[in-house]
């Protein structure tokens, strides 16, 4: 009987655990300009689905926000819906794990260097315009 009680505390802690690990978040991978692909994100609130994000600073004459209006008019010319942005926002009651990762991982992005494209759940920062193409028409 002993023995018993043992075997089933033992598969108790092993449950609990389980169940543990599924209901915690595992910390999102660090993004930095160099990755070389587009990383599962939550998209800006807002967005039509078919379009892509460019978020940098809006009328400036920063280094970074000439690089999103040169990034936006080659998009243009290659007939890729997009808009751009200077922030970034989403909302959630109750985030899944899943949401809140990729809310971490879409924060990750956005510490890289600008601008940082969002693209059909997808964003990477500072991507060249060869890149976002290829991630629309993979997305579409």
């Amino acid at each position: 009987m002993k023995y018993i009680k043992v075997l089933l505390l033992v598969a108790l802690v092993i449950a609990g655990h389980s169940l543990w690990e599924r209901r915690s978040v595992r910390p999102a991978p660090v993004v930095t300009s160099g990755t070389s692909s587009f990383v599962d994100v939550v998209m800006p609130q807002g967005v039509p689905s078919n379009t892509v994000v460019i978020l940098a600073p809006v009328n400036c004459p920063s280094d970074a926000a000439r690089r999103a209006d040169d990034l936006a008019d080659r998009l243009n010319r290659m007939g890729i819906p997009n808009v751009r942005r200077a922030e970034y926002s989403a909302h959630f009651v109750d985030a899944s794990p899943a949401q809140e990762a990729g809310l971490q991982r879409a924060v990750e992005v956005l510490k890289g260097d600008i601008p940082a494209v969002f693209v059909s759940g997808r964003a990477k920062a500072n991507p060249t315009a060869d890149e976002v193409a290829t991630e629309f028409r993979r997305a579409h």
